[in-house]
């Protein structure tokens, strides 16, 4: 369910950025991370497919924030560093793009808690 949103959203903020006049190298940046920070989001919020995100213990699986952790550092590595900068063809983003990225990030996370909320409730009803 949440491949479209990644897709859409980070089009969706891609194309805003150019619209506002970034370079295509920064739009590019903030497109990669808003289908990471998605992913993470994905990630948290399938620890549990049917309890909502905050019924389920934060340090349950530790796996989880190693990898949430480690991709963070690739994350800022990718945005930040002048060796990935050249390779991957990305720049800086400002702080004003990581909120946008945060709202979009925290949204689709809104959906796929309503989603579990939703398949609760048709649950609950055939029973």
């Amino acid at each position: 369910m949440h491949a479209p949103l990644d897709g859409g959203d980070a089009f969706g903020l891609f194309q805003l950025a150019l619209a506002r006049g970034a370079e295509l190298a920064e739009a590019r940046s903030i497109a990669v991370n808003v289908f990471v920070m998605i992913e993470t989001v994905f990630l948290f919020n399938c620890r549990s497919l049917s309890r909502p995100l905050w019924q389920v213990a934060p340090f349950s699986n530790l796996w989880v924030w190693f990898g949430a952790g480690t991709m963070l550092l690739l994350k800022l590595a990718f945005t930040y560093l002048d060796a990935f900068q050249q390779v991957f063809g990305t720049a800086p983003i400002s702080l004003a793009a990581w909120g946008e990225i945060a709202a979009v990030a925290l949204g689709v996370m809104a959906i796929m808690e309503g989603e579990k909320a939703w398949q609760q409730r048709q649950h609950r009803s055939k029973a």
